[in-house]
């Protein structure tokens, strides 16, 4: 992680504002005019070692795509939030439902180091181009099953995850249906581990 990439959002200030040059980009005058009474928190995406420490150094708390404990940890330990995001592709036909989970997320089969280094729409397709809808049901839950859904949920719980934002595809009605019938109560249960 780049250093000179970090803007200072918590100094900025009406009376003070920041700049920051970096080798592809130029801020002269970043300001914000209207600022709360309390400021919001900061979180920051984390991958890896690297953004970890940003985010340690940096942020109020982390936020990750991936349930890997190694990620939550050092927030843990430090009683900050972690913030996961998961998508769970819920139809009846469990095969329409990895071809709606392909579309918006086979961008992540590569990883983030392949995501963070695609200049443009066209380099997304291109590095995308050999993921199959299995490839994105591995880590996307497709179908209507209680459990697949349940278990791709406590996976993110396990890993030290105490806030979990759910990326509903597919048939909505259907979703909210199985929310409320059969994963609600089984979730009420789960409680992140403090220490992963």
């Amino acid at each position: 992680m780049n250093p000179t990439r970090e803007v200072p959002l918590r100094h900025i200030t009406p009376e003070r504002p920041a700049g920051r040059q970096g080798k592809h980009y130029r801020v002269d005058d970043a300001r914000i005019f209207t600022l709360p009474d309390k400021p919001p928190p900061i979180y920051v995406a984390v991958s890896g070692a690297a953004s970890v420490a940003l985010a340690e150094r940096s942020g109020d708390g982390m936020v990750a795509i991936h349930p890997r404990a190694e990620l939550t940890l050092p927030f843990a330990n430090a009683g900050k939030p972690r913030y996961g995001q998961l998508a769970l592709s819920v139809d009846e036909d469990e095969a329409h439902a990895r071809r709606l989970a392909h579309e918006p997320f086979r961008f992540s089969a590569g990883g983030w180091k392949v995501q963070s280094e695609l200049p443009n729409p066209i380099n997304f397709e291109a590095a995308t181009a050999h993921v199959r809808e299995e490839d994105v049901a591995k880590d996307i839950p497709c179908g209507v099953d209680p459990d697949r859904h349940a278990e791709a949920i406590r996976r993110w719980v396990d890993a030290g995850f105490d806030r979990i934002a759910i990326v509903a595809l597919g048939n909505l009605d259907r979703f909210f249906e199985l929310w409320e019938q059969e994963l609600r109560e089984r979730l009420d249960s789960l409680a992140a581990s403090p220490t992963p």
